[in-house]
C-alpha cells in the first residue's frame, strides 16, 4: 500500500516563496521567485492527494506572474522604456491561469486572493497582490511510498482503498530555443526561424482526455509572432509520461517569450 510522508520540498519551496511575497518589495529578486515557481511545478507532480497537487501547481502559477510584476514594479522604479509590457504580460497570463484553475475547489482561494490583479495599475497594486496571494493557505504536501501491502483480517480482505481520480499534472523538463535553454523570458530575433524544442513530465493525465496541447505565448500582440503549438497524444501505459517534440517559431517584430499554455 502507499504511505503518505511530508515532502520537505514542498513546504521548503513554498515558505520562501510566500517570505518573498510577504515581504516585498524588501530584497527581492524576480529570478529568485522564477525558481521556487519551477520548483513549486515539479513538487507538485510528486504529491499523492490530488487537491494537493492542484493547490500547489495553481500557486506555481501565481508565482510565476508575480515575478513579471516584480519585474514590472523594478523597471518603473528604474525609469526603463516600455515598462508596461511586463504587466501586459502579468494580466495576460493571468487570464490563462484563470481558465485553469477558477472552476477547481483546490484553487478557489487562490482564485479569490489573486482576483484583484486585473485592476493593478499603480505600484501599490502590485505590493497587495503579492502580498495577499502569499497569505493563502495550502494544504500540507503529501508524498506517497510504497510500502507492503498489511492484509486486513475480516469480511473485506481482497479489497483495496479506492483512489481518487487526479487532475492532469505537468513538469517542464526542458525549454530549448535554438538548442540553448530558455529563461522564463527569452529575448527572439526577429525574422528568422527559430527551433523550439519541447520536453515535458506528465504524471497525471485525465483519463477523459487524449490529448495534450502547449502553446508558447508572448507579451507582445499575437499578430508580431507566429508560435506552434506542441500536441501531445496519450501514450501507451501508465504515467508519469515523458514526452519531447522539436517545433518551428517566426517572430515578425520583437517579442517575448513568456511561458506556454496549457490546454486538453
Amino acid at each position: 500500500m502507499k504511505q503518505d510522508l511530508v515532502s520537505p520540498d514542498a513546504f521548503l519551496s513554498r515558505l520562501r516563496a510566500v517570505e518573498i511575497l510577504l515581504r516585498f518589495p524588501a530584497g527581492t529578486v524576480t529570478e529568485d521567485l522564477n525558481v521556487l515557481a519551477g520548483e513549486l511545478d515539479s513538487t507538485s507532480a510528486t504529491l499523492a492527494n490530488a487537491t494537493a497537487a492542484v493547490a500547489y501547481a495553481a500557486f506555481a502559477g501565481l508565482v510565476r506572474i508575480a515575478a513579471t510584476l516584480v519585474q514590472w514594479h523594478g523597471a518603473v522604479l528604474d525609469a526603463a522604456p516600455d515598462t508596461d509590457r511586463f504587466l501586459r504580460s502579468a494580466k495576460a497570463r493571468y487570464q490563462l491561469w484563470l481558465k485553469e484553475y477558477e472552476k477547481q475547489m483546490a484553487a478557489a482561494s487562490l482564485v479569490q486572493a489573486s482576483g484583484t490583479l486585473p485592476d493593478v495599475s499603480s505600484l501599490d497594486d502590485a505590493v497587495k497582490f503579492l502580498n495577499a496571494i502569499g497569505t493563502v493557505p495550502l494544504p500540507l504536501g503529501m508524498i506517497a511510498q510504497d510500502q507492503p501491502f498489511a492484509r486486513i483480517h475480516g469480511p473485506h480482505l481482497d479489497e483495496h482503498p479506492k483512489t481518487e481520480a487526479r487532475p492532469l499534472t505537468v513538469a517542464f523538463l526542458k525549454f530549448q530555443i535554438d538548442s540553448v535553454d530558455a529563461q522564463y523570458i527569452h529575448q527572439l530575433t526577429p525574422g528568422e526561424v527559430h527551433d523550439l524544442e519541447l520536453e515535458v513530465r506528465v504524471s497525471r493525465w485525465p483519463e477523459e482526455h487524449s490529448e495534450l496541447e502547449l502553446t508558447p505565448i508572448s507579451v507582445e500582440p499575437p499578430s508580431t509572432y507566429e508560435f506552434p503549438s506542441f500536441r501531445f497524444s496519450r501514450p501507451d501505459g501508465d504515467p508519469p509520461y515523458i514526452l519531447h517534440h522539436r517545433a518551428r517559431a517566426i517572430l515578425k517584430s520583437g517579442a517575448r517569450l513568456a511561458r506556454a499554455a496549457i490546454r486538453i
